[in-house]
């Protein structure tokens, strides 16, 4: 199924909304991606939201739910639980792809009655760089 809807035709706008993520140096929300592509006629925020609906249905971007923005998906050949890493100073995001966390949340859903399809897993932190930008704390 998700490999029918990757080979899906990306329009015009798709293409853009993927342009502008990839041009960006983190996480974009749909305004901000709309922003970019007003030079490229787009004015509606429903142009960039259904772009960004179809190309997080294919697997070709992720919506970051702590910061209500969008990356564009480092791993596409994933499995069913994709874990976020977001440092919050910065706010940037790295996506980690590990079949073990998908085979643990498999079966520790396995007694709930529900069956397991997907999951996506929020961590938030602070990047090695911010630390260490950050002054000492003394005690």
């Amino acid at each position: 199924m998700q490999e029918a809807q990757a080979k899906r035709r990306q329009s015009q706008n798709d293409l853009r909304v993927l342009d502008a993520l990839r041009c960006a140096s983190g996480p974009q929300t749909a305004y901000q991606i709309l922003g970019q592509l007003k030079k490229h006629g787009v004015t509606g925020p429903t142009t960039v939201y259904r772009a960004l609906h179809r190309l997080v249905a294919d697997g070709t971007v992720h919506r970051i739910e702590a910061l209500n923005a969008y990356v564009i998906c480092t791993h596409p050949t994933h499995g069913t639980a994709t874990t976020f890493v977001i440092c919050e100073l910065c706010n940037i995001v790295t996506e980690i792809c590990d079949d073990r966390i998908s085979a643990q949340l498999r079966q520790s859903t396995r007694n709930t009655g529900i069956a397991f399809k997907a999951a996506s897993i929020e961590i938030r932190g602070t990047c090695a760089n911010c630390l260490s930008e950050q002054p000492e704390v003394r005690i």
